[in-house]
């Protein structure tokens, strides 16, 4: 467990999720709004942070109110992909919310989006956002091909939904912002992503 106190740290520890590394070792990811996303070294089996761990910011907005959290980390091909909610949530069809995402070599960072620029400066690219009767996208997770998010249905009032989207990926093996064909309103459907930035190191 990872506590925040207000006052006394400069992150949110919410939104929590674990990725163990190729080297076997466990990080979770958290946060947050505050200082940003935070990375911290797990330890198994007790799952418990490692002997003198500290969290390490590895994606940040500019400027208050540092509008980013629902961090989650993927491993696809030769790349860690951290994906991220951004803007303001749960407030109906008003909502900003949407999904970017960085990739970087290493699970510890630094994180880039398509053009370079780190996501510890505002960085990444852009996966979904508003489009039509899907309002403010994001709280998303991955698995085994699917994103999975929240968003708002501007036909339903602007009632809460769920919904789950394929992932396509590139010849380069990652993410950006290719739309969506459709809004998810029921079942499944392919959301085509794509990515040309660099992991600098």
């Amino acid at each position: 467990m990872w506590r925040s106190t207000v006052g006394e740290d400069n992150y949110n520890a919410i939104d929590a999720g674990v990725l163990t590394d190729d080297a076997g070792t466990p990080w979770m990811s958290f946060g947050s709004f505050w200082g940003g996303i935070q990375l911290v070294e797990l330890q198994w089996p007790s799952g418990k942070p490692a002997d003198g761990a500290e969290p390490t910011t590895i994606a940040s907005r500019i400027g208050s109110p540092n509008a980013i959290e629902a961090p989650y980390l993927v491993r696809h091909g030769d790349w860690y992909y951290l994906f991220v909610s951004r803007d303001s949530c749960c407030q109906g069809t008003d909502s900003t919310y949407n999904i970017a995402v960085g990739r970087s070599a290493t699970i510890t960072g630094p994180y880039v989006g398509q053009d370079g620029a780190e996501l510890t400066a505002d960085g990444a690219t852009p996966v979904l956002s508003t489009l039509g009767d899907m309002v403010g996208p994001g709280g998303q997770s991955y698995s085994r091909g699917y994103l999975a998010f929240h968003y708002y249905d501007a036909t339903l009032g602007g009632d809460f939904q769920l919904a789950i989207r394929q992932v396509a990926w590139d010849e380069q093996g990652g993410p950006s912002s290719a739309p969506p064909r459709s809004r998810p309103s029921s079942g499944t459907s392919r959301a085509e992503v794509a990515h040309s930035g660099r992991s600098r190191t």
